[in-house]
């Protein structure tokens, strides 16, 4: 399934109210709404169809947005040190220079 859009702060941009929301609701067609239109439609609208293609929802699930992953360090070879990564280094990449400096 395509991700949902979001707005500048990383939070979940609801295309029926225009408003960021860090839940998210799904029906099994998977279109996304925020939970309170979700909620809106089915309570207070009695409407339990998905708002883009209409589908019959018997349910539909509320959830907050996964957080975004941090970025990870890059990892070096089992058994190198950063010393024996740049002693490794081909001649044009810096080679013995480049160890030599780092020495």
């Amino acid at each position: 399934a395509p991700s949902p859009p979001t707005s500048s702060s990383g939070l979940f941009l609801c295309p029926i109210c225009a408003t960021s929301s860090s839940h998210i609701a799904y029906g099994p067609c998977l279109h996304p709404t925020c939970a309170d239109c979700a909620h809106r439609l089915r309570t207070l609208y009695n409407n339990p169809a998905c708002p883009y293609c209409k589908l019959a929802l018997p349910a539909a699930l509320a959830m907050p947005l996964p957080a975004l992953p941090a970025a990870e360090p890059p990892q070096q070879p089992a058994g190198t040190t950063s010393g024996d990564a740049a002693a490794a280094r081909p001649e044009g990449a810096g080679g013995a220079a480049a160890a030599a400096a780092e020495a």
